[in-house]
């Protein structure tokens, strides 16, 4: 957290990416699942959801 704003980064490396040099959409997909749990619960530990 920085401040109230959640943030996150993610550094791509070769083991990240497809065939085709491309971040894999998976991989995208999980770290936007993350930072959007991170905004969930603004930083505390609770257990959040984002897929049902």
């Amino acid at each position: 957290m920085d401040g109230d704003t959640p943030r996150s980064a993610f550094r791509v490396q070769q083991h990240n990416c497809n065939a085709h040099d491309s971040v894999h959409g998976g991989v995208l997909m999980t770290f936007a699942d993350y930072t959007l749990c991170l905004g969930a619960n603004m930083g505390e530990s609770e257990s959040v959801a984002t897929v049902s």
